[in-house]
């Protein structure tokens, strides 16, 4: 203990001793009783708790005899009993016979004495909460176990300064009734609530308690002592998991300001004459993170500042982690922060692509860069809030990318969330869809949640497996699978906010009403002899083959009408074979390979072609031989 606290806790005892001593005394009236230091910390503790002058009497009664248990002799000489007595405050001090200790006495209600019953013919003994010589003593009065479930919050930041000013005059005018307020904080996404806290603290000069959730549920006792501590430190208590039994304690009154987050099935709605405030806690928006971006890391390019913007979660705590060295590290914490609620229904795929990859007609690749700019620009949009108002059941981007398949569809979705700068996540149809009725429903619904708070790009591939045309039949399953497509309709209208790519080999099959929703279609077609020229050379490069394989993959080209999926099916079949012979994908290994795909899907070209075929790979035999 200090030399401060030391100090003011023997003035406090010396204060009490004294009185108390002089109202035992025979001659009362001469005796005087010491002015209390305006640093005393029983006087605060009389005024914080409100307690009435027979009360602040009946207390120090019970501290100075728990101090020097040898006053019970002089009490007995007093009154005729060895203990505190309402008898002993009548004889000592002066008081009448009104009740003292009564049900709402705050001796009672805050527990700071007991009263214990001595029997017939017998006035009630009273006894003192240790609790209070702990605060006489500069200590918390708490016993260990409940002061590890109590957080102090930190420090307000600098770069926020004013961004919560409009929600706490409100708070400061409500506080003005003099009321016990429960203030609930309605958080936009990102919104950083210690942040709030602390500049909450800050403003009304009061230190805040997390209250932690607990392992196990607390009792009233429990929560009556927390009230109590947080009475006593005159501060806010913040409730990180509230039940209603903590937030209207039964043993005891609440403390003058406690903060919830806001959500349904808190009960308060039954406590009408409860007063309570609802605040807004707003993100710190775009402009703010970009400045603190800039600061923290001022060698980042302005582009890789504007995505990071974007991602969701990102809080001013997280961007001044001193842990994190760069925005590279800042952005992959993140999004595996993100990405954590998703990955019952979604697997993440590579996003290391990019328009180079891609071997499109020119027209769709224009197109496609340039809806990369929308998704860019898509978050950004909904901020302007008269925008977000008029299009409420716009707000998905949803793209639907149609044609045969291995035509690029996959690996068009993975170059858009790379240019993006988005994590692209492929769902699993086979994860949604359940056989038993309202499963699917329900892992629509946790699908689109999830994807809201990750910032993540979706990936539905086959969607015509989930939202199938419906039909007019009437057995149960023929109804469930109706209400399901039906269901997935409204979310993407009204829960889903972030960008969806569907592909779909069968789009005809796809329901009318989504294709109405549907913001951008693209169709795919097979590569044509040019297209797959390009596909062959971007499938064999890697292997470092030879000019005189990359001219026979051209005759390949023109022979074989192959997908870009089926071509690099051929490649990895031919590297295979030239693996067994000791050689890389050469021409050999490319004839045989391309011969028995064409078998398998009866697709062989001309016996001309073949003929060029043949002469192509015998050419290099020859050569060889001689």
């Amino acid at each position: 203990m200090s030399n401060k606290f030391s100090s003011v806790f023997q003035h406090d005892v010396a204060a009490i001793m004294s009185t108390v001593e002089g109202a035992l005394a025979e001659d009362r009236q001469e005796q005087a009783r010491p002015t209390d230091s305006c640093d005393s910390r029983f006087v605060k503790l009389c005024e914080v708790f409100r307690l009435t002058d027979a009360e602040i009497d009946m207390l120090r009664c019970l501290i100075a005899q728990s101090l020097d248990p040898t006053l019970s002799d002089k009490f007995e000489d007093r009154t005729g009993f060895a203990y505190v007595s309402e008898l002993l405050l009548r004889q000592g001090f002066g008081h009448g016979i009104e009740p003292i200790y009564t049900s709402d006495s705050a001796l009672n209600i805050w527990r700071l004495a007991h009263a214990r019953d001595m029997g017939p013919s017998q006035p009630i003994a009273f006894e003192l909460d240790l609790a209070v010589l702990e605060w006489l003593a500069g200590k918390s009065g708490l016993e260990p176990r409940l002061l590890r479930r109590l957080i102090r919050g930190g420090k307000a930041s600098k770069a926020f300064s004013g961004l919560y000013d409009r929600e706490l005059d409100r708070l400061t005018t409500a506080l003005q009734t003099g009321l016990a307020q429960i203030v609930l904080l309605n958080a936009d996404e990102g919104a950083d609530i210690p942040d709030f806290l602390a500049t909450l603290s800050t403003r009304l000069s009061l230190p805040v308690l997390t209250v932690r959730p607990p392992q196990s549920a607390l009792s009233d006792q429990d929560i009556q002592k927390l009230h109590r501590f947080a009475k006593v430190q005159n501060a806010i208590l913040f409730w990180a998991a509230p039940t209603l039994d903590m937030l209207v304690p039964a043993l005891a009154p609440a403390t003058h300001i406690q903060c919830v987050m806001a959500k349904r099935g808190l009960g308060l709605s039954a406590y009408t004459d409860l007063p309570r405030l609802t605040l807004h806690v707003p993100g710190p928006g775009r402009d703010r993170l970009s400045y603190m971006l800039k600061s923290r890391f001022p060698e980042a390019t302005e582009k890789s500042i504007a995505k990071t913007v974007n991602i969701k979660g990102l809080t001013p705590n997280k961007i001044m982690d001193p842990s994190v060295e760069n925005l590279g590290e800042l952005i992959a914490r993140q999004e595996a922060i993100n990405a954590e609620a998703l990955t019952d229904w979604a697997v993440p795929l590579k996003t290391n692509m990019r328009f180079d990859d891609l071997v499109l007609e020119p027209g769709l690749k224009k197109e496609l860069r340039q809806l990369v700019g929308e998704i860019e620009a898509h978050t950004e949009l909904w901020q302007n809030p008269e925008i977000a108002r008029v299009y409420s059941q716009e707000r998905a981007l949803t793209v639907l990318l149609q044609g045969p398949p291995g035509t690029g569809k996959t690996l068009t979705a993975r170059v858009l969330a790379g240019e993006a700068g988005l994590p692209l996540f492929r769902v699993d149809a086979a994860s949604l869809t359940s056989k038993y009725i309202g499963e699917t429903a329900e892992n629509m619904r946790s699908l689109f949640r999830a994807a809201n708070k990750s910032g993540t790009m979706l990936f539905i591939d086959e969607f015509e497996a989930i939202v199938g045309k419906r039909t007019e039949t009437r057995n149960e399953i023929a109804r469930s699978y109706n209400h399901d497509t039906a269901y997935f309709l409204q979310l993407i209208e009204t829960q889903f906010e972030g960008v969806v790519v569907f592909a779909s080999n069968r789009p005809m099959e796809i329901d009318e009403a989504m294709h109405r929703r549907i913001r951008k279609v693209f169709d795919f077609k097979l590569p044509d002899k040019g297209e797959r020229k390009e596909l062959w050379r971007l499938a064999l490069v890697p292997f470092g083959v030879s000019s005189e394989v990359l001219q026979f993959a051209d005759l390949l080209a023109e022979s074989f009408s192959l997908s870009g999926s089926r071509i690099k099916a051929v490649v990895l079949n031919a590297h295979a074979l030239g693996q067994f012979r000791q050689s890389g994908p050469d021409i050999c290994s490319l004839r045989q390979a391309v011969l028995s795909e064409a078998r398998s899907n009866g697709r062989l070209p001309s016996a001309r072609e073949l003929q060029r075929i043949e002469s192509l790979v015998m050419e290099p035999r020859m050569g060889a031989s001689s």
